[in-house]
């Protein structure tokens, strides 16, 4: 049978996801920075580090109207890792701010001159301190959990309430300072919440809201990414007992009528899903086409208790994922697909 899409949308989705996901390494930061660039700890201007700026750019980070302000935080020396650079980024300009603040991210760079963009998050005073810890300097900003303190720990940032709010917060370390929540979950409206963004990568989940009848969706993508162009969609529709599964990833040239394999791996558990690929006759690609599985299959289960990392790939190409987000996205999907209580 052939089936027919939106030209538009199926090519803007097909080509974007597609080229991210198989550009995870394609922009490493190994072109030199200067010896200023380096050595410098303090506010630093993008200019600077051409490197960071061409490895931000390649992930949609840096557009023509994005203005930042740039620290480059350590170490300075005396760090005892293998991080050669940490840069924390305040976004100001009015595409990246809203009234929950402007997206903060944290970058750092290894050794082999590759970059980790492993945090962001909305916030308002990203500020560097003069303390530091590890050869880092020490970070303090203002975000919907208060204001909060960060110390580098040869890795990365440990976020801990400031102060006054340590002695009444009831966890002295946040987790997952990206990790957030759109909506209310279970309401009209629909919700969304997204895991803490590694490297421009996290899981998704979605509530469609009781006004639309209910429903949702679990996905993996990028961490700005729609719901239909995520690598990865489980999806379910109001009344429908079935969990469509909705692939977007770069593979070997597939001719019609290909059998595709899709395997997710979590936490050393693997889970496999079967399609077949169909020619599209208004985008002019072969599409995979997933069979369809129930709520209940144990791949929700996995993720609803996923903790390290894993795996994805189709018809044998396989790339490494984070697993941030995945439980509380598993959670609200499944939440949002159970059939509604009888009116008994």
């Amino acid at each position: 049978m052939i089936r027919l899409l939106p030209v538009a949308a199926a090519l803007l989705i097909s080509t974007a996801s597609s080229i991210a996901f198989a550009a995870t390494d394609a922009v490493d930061g190994t072109t030199p920075e200067s010896a200023s660039a380096q050595e410098t700890v303090g506010a630093l201007d993008l200019v600077d580090a051409p490197a960071l700026r061409a490895y931000l750019e390649g992930r949609g980070y840096i557009r023509p109207a994005t203005k930042i302000e740039l620290f480059r935080t350590g170490p300075d020396g005396e760090s005892s890792g293998k991080i050669t650079d940490v840069y924390a980024l305040q976004y100001l300009d009015a595409g990246n701010c809203g009234s929950a603040g402007c997206t903060q991210i944290i970058v750092t760079r290894d050794e082999s001159g590759a970059f980790l963009l492993y945090e962001e998050w909305l916030g308002t005073g990203l500020t560097m301190l003069d303390e530091k810890t590890d050869g880092v300097k020490n970070l303090v900003t203002r975000t919907d959990q208060g204001i909060l303190e960060g110390h580098f720990n040869g890795t990365k940032y440990v976020w801990s309430p400031k102060q006054a709010d340590a002695a009444s917060a009831g966890n002295s370390t946040v987790r997952q300072l990206g990790q957030t929540i759109v909506g209310a979950e279970g309401s009209n409206a629909p919700a969304e919440t997204s895991g803490q963004c590694v490297d421009d990568r996290t899981w998704h989940g979605y509530d469609n809201g009781l006004s639309a009848g209910g429903g949702g969706a679990l996905g993996y993508g990028l961490c700005r990414s729609n719901r239909s162009a995520n690598f990865i969609l489980f999806e379910c529709a109001p009344g429908k007992p079935e969990i469509a599964v909705k692939v977007n990833l770069p593979s070997r040239r597939l001719d019609d009528s290909d059998p595709v394999k899709v395997t997710l791996s979590i936490d050393g558990q693997s889970f496999d899903f079967s399609g077949t690929a169909y020619y599209d006759v208004m985008t002019g690609e072969v599409e995979p086409e997933m069979e369809p599985i129930s709520l209940d299959h144990p791949v929700f289960k996995a993720l609803e208790g996923a903790k390290s990392t894993g795996t994805l790939s189709m018809n044998g190409r396989r790339q490494t994922i984070t697993l941030s987000g995945a439980p509380g996205a598993a959670e609200m999907m499944h939440q949002a697909c159970l059939p509604p209580p009888s009116a008994d």
